[in-house]
């Protein structure tokens, strides 16, 4: 139920970035610069549809960042890292009662060891145990621009020890923390593996940067445990959870996958609590069940389904026919959604899309 004219219909973004290896101080360091203009073509300043966002909100930003890190390893066979970032970003935000135009400078440093123990046990496999320590430490200042490309946040193994967390420019990791972990890793003779990542982040204080469900709201995070089990076989297992102060859990993803090269089976389990600011009403405990089947070298069907247990109904069924060659990629898709819970009304579509490869950006090619 959300008009085409409150949300970004004409958007130019621009990105420039340049890597330097060993540069002056030795490590490596890069610059990015960004340009991205965005317009609505509402021209209201005030927020009809309750979404936090102007109607007409349009927004000029230009960014630049500027980021060096270099590692030493000691003799004992500590890691020690140094990292900076420093960025300057200007906005200019028109059709908003709330916001203008604004300017800003940031500056983040951080501190890191890491402590890698490698051996080889008794049964000839290959297991390392790596606990890292991070004091990160960043300015507290909120300048009270909108934030409309770093909304969701999701904190997990990737992100455990990231010197910023938010994806986009518009929102930028306030305070100093301290993230700490430990990670085990066994490679097996037999050709199976296993990894597990525990961690979690401590604050001075909550600086109301991130959502109820993000595992990051309170002044000291959620503690995160990651596990993945990958078999000679194909067949591999990943659980990533959240849990509170409690031991109680917020977030649950559980996933078992097989891949071969005629086909592909997984089934996804995946709780998560309630949070009105990354778009959920309700809790959702759903399952998802997707499969591949390569029919030959150019033909491959998938077929995926996701069933909602808060509601004991199925939400949505997806049948794909593809086919690919080295110059053209078609398909046809039916799809069903069958509830309106989630806010859409029950129904099926179908589509057809053809796509030439010669002319398309990035897109992998087929057999010949």
């Amino acid at each position: 139920n959300e008009s085409n004219t409150t949300i970004p219909s004409l958007i130019w973004d621009n990105i420039w970035q340049q890597r330097f290896y060993e540069p002056l101080f030795g490590g490596a360091a890069g610059i990015k610069l960004n340009i991205r203009l965005q317009a609505r073509t509402a021209t209201s300043g005030e927020d009809s549809d309750g979404d936090g966002i102007s109607d007409g909100r349009d927004t000029d930003r230009f960014s630049l960042a500027g980021d060096w890190r270099r590692n030493w390893v000691f003799s004992n066979g500590v890691i020690g890292s140094l990292a900076f970032l420093v960025s300057a970003d200007h906005f200019n935000i028109k059709q908003d009662d709330n916001f203008g135009d604004n300017s800003r400078i940031t500056g983040v440093g951080s501190v890191e060891l890491r402590w890698p123990f490698a051996a080889t046990d008794r049964w000839k496999g290959s297991q390392v145990i790596e606990p890292v320590i991070q004091y990160i430490s960043a300015p507290i200042k909120d300048y009270g621009i909108s934030n409309e490309d770093s909304t969701l946040v999701e904190f997990d193994e990737g992100s455990l020890f990231s010197i910023q967390r938010f994806a986009g420019y518009d929102d930028r990791e306030r305070g100093d923390r301290l993230n700490f972990g430990i990670s085990w890793t066994r490679l097996a003779p037999e050709g199976w593996s296993i990894h597990t990542d525990i961690g979690k982040v401590l604050r001075p204080k909550n600086y109301d940067q991130f959502s109820d469900a993000s595992g990051l709201a309170q002044i000291n995070s959620d503690l995160l445990t990651s596990t993945r089990l990958s078999l000679a076989n194909g067949l591999s297992v990943q659980n990533r959870v959240l849990l509170g102060s409690n031991f109680n859990i917020e977030k649950n993803e559980l996933r078992l996958a097989v891949e071969k090269p005629k086909f592909g089976l997984s089934a996804s389990y995946v709780s998560l609590q309630r949070d009105t600011y990354e778009g959920r009403a309700e809790d959702v405990n759903e399952i998802y069940l997707a499969s591949r089947l390569n029919l030959s070298d150019q033909w491959t069907a998938n077929v995926n389904s996701r069933f909602n247990f808060e509601e004991n109904t199925p939400v949505n069924t997806n049948l794909n026919l593809s086919y690919l060659n080295e110059c053209l990629r078609f398909n046809v898709a039916f799809n069903r959604r069958h509830t309106s819970s989630v806010g859409f009304d029950a129904n099926t579509d179908f589509s057809l899309d053809m796509e030439l490869l010669g002319f398309s950006n990035g897109s992998s090619r087929g057999n010949a």
